[in-house]
């Protein structure tokens, strides 16, 4: 199943009337065509809408998106798939509402309140008492800051400690949230002292980690990135994917690199867009009719070689019809289908296994068979039989990698409703078919279909769901 991750006014712009017939053949498609994928992102955005407008908005894409929830859980710096509905997520997933700055003097006035917890922990306090940090406020003068942002954070220009600092922090992410022209003068004076316009800066052109490592910052974007990750301290490294990410977006739009009007630009709506860029990493297509989102969105994909394609709404409208209209009517079409692709494939790697006595071939698809399966291994016996079989998977360049029983579920019941029940009589995927999947046991299905024998099978080695043709006799 292709996955796709809707921005919030995607889902709007379907809920139209107009979109009506449309809606329907989603609802039709979704878990066996398409599997709709929805995450914190979408919830954080909805409490920060005040009307009751979003409760509508809840609804709809509960219609869609099903259980399909994404979370980041920061003890593995992963994303998690939780069954949970979009009602259900609002209720219990609800961002914090306490501040920041309140959230860490309150933890550091407990520890003075619990005499046995900071006995506990009193070695840990001096240590972050003793460590001094010095970001350059203390030379930061007046005319350099003509609009007073470093008041309007809440930051004194004293030096501090690792302790004192952070509740200062939390008062300066505060204030970002709460007022917005503190971000808007930041880009305005970041794009200014970048001399952003003089060397022409545009995250769409393709030299530009060039352009903008010949501006005052000195460096490309990238190497920026790298060394602020660097510099994190060891808890933040724990989250060092989640940060890395979500900042690089902030990043672009904070330093005045996106050429997004600076009257758009909200701290909070950035930081949001920069999570569902995040979470949008594990989805094939993600759609947005956010100009400023997809421009960030692309660029860093190619930055970080992430396999995921950004496009509008009118896009993916184009992009299903043509889904929709290649279906593969009979067995044979999709057989025909398989060998044509394979031939027209690009050829990205072959190699000897002495051990297994086989060559393997593998084989990049134009478009990938049944929305799903993108590359092809030829293995070639070399033992003499001349037998060869062919094993198809899904493959790609991504920040986390995850097998999705759903997968399973929605290509089982495909080919189960193309090809009828196997040949041992199995036929659409049950209860019994998810048990065994999770105890790594599954069966699968097998198919013959006139001298081709077709296997749906999960590979015990890497996990992934394969689609299996052979042995063939080389000639």
């Amino acid at each position: 199943m292709i996955k796709v991750y809707f921005d919030n006014n995607v889902y709007r712009l379907l809920a139209k009337e107009e979109n009506n017939s449309l809606q329907r053949l989603l609802k039709n498609h979704k878990n066996t065509h398409l599997l709709f994928l929805y995450s914190q992102a979408h919830v954080n955005d909805l409490h920060q809408d005040k009307s009751n407008r979003k409760f509508d908005d809840l609804k709809f894409m509960d219609e869609l998106v099903d259980d399909n929830f994404l979370l980041h859980e920061s003890d593995d710096d992963a994303i998690v798939n939780k069954l949970v509905r979009p009602t259900e997520a609002y209720k219990y997933f609800s961002p914090d509402d306490d501040s920041i700055e309140s959230v860490m003097v309150n933890a550091f006035n407990g520890l003075e309140e619990d005499p046995e917890l900071k006995e506990i922990l009193s070695p840990w306090i001096s240590l972050l008492k003793s460590i001094p940090i010095d970001i350059g406020l203390s030379d930061i003068t007046p005319e350099q800051d003509p609009d007073n942002i470093l008041g309007r954070l809440g930051l004194d220009q004293k030096p501090k400690s690792l302790y004192d600092w952070m509740p200062q922090f939390g008062r300066m992410m505060d204030n970002l949230k709460s007022d917005n022209s503190i971000i808007k003068d930041v880009r305005r004076l970041s794009k200014k002292m970048l001399q952003v316009e003089k060397f022409n800066v545009n995250i769409n052109d393709v030299n530009f980690d060039e352009s903008i490592s010949e501006t005052p910052l000195g460096m490309s974007f990238h190497k920026l990135l790298e060394e602020t990750v660097n510099n994190m301290t060891e808890q933040e490294k724990k989250n060092s994917r989640y940060i890395k990410y979500t900042m690089a977006f902030s990043m672009l739009n904070f330093l005045g690199l996106d050429k997004e009007k600076n009257k758009k630009v909200k701290y909070l709506n950035t930081h949001h867009d920069g999570e569902h860029f995040f979470y949008s990493t594990l989805a094939d297509w993600v759609v947005s009719d956010d100009r400023g989102f997809r421009n960030k969105a692309k660029f860093l994909t190619n930055l970080f070689q992430i396999d995921l394609e950004i496009m509008t709404f009118d896009q993916f409208k184009f992009r299903f019809n043509q889904m929709v209209i290649n279906k593969y009517l009979n067995p044979q079409v999709l057989i025909e289908s398989i060998f044509e692709e394979i031939e027209n494939g690009i050829v990205t790697s072959s190699r000897l296994d002495i051990k297994k006595l086989q060559r393997i071939t593998v084989t990049k698809l134009r478009r990938p068979i049944m929305q799903f399966f993108n590359r092809a291994s030829h293995v070639m016996m070399t033992d003499g039989s001349g037998e060869s079989y062919v094993v198809m998977y899904k493959d790609g360049r991504k920040i986390y990698h995850y097998n999705w029983y759903k997968d399973f579920h929605g290509m089982t019941n495909r080919l189960v409703e193309l090809l009828g029940n196997d040949n041992y009589g199995e036929g659409l995927f049950d209860e019994e078919d998810q048990k065994t999947i999770e105890d790594e046991k599954w069966h699968g299905r097998e198919w013959t279909v006139g001298k081709t024998r077709l296997m749906l099978a999960k590979n015990t080695d890497t996990h992934r769901m394969n689609l299996i043709f052979g042995p063939f006799l080389e000639k």
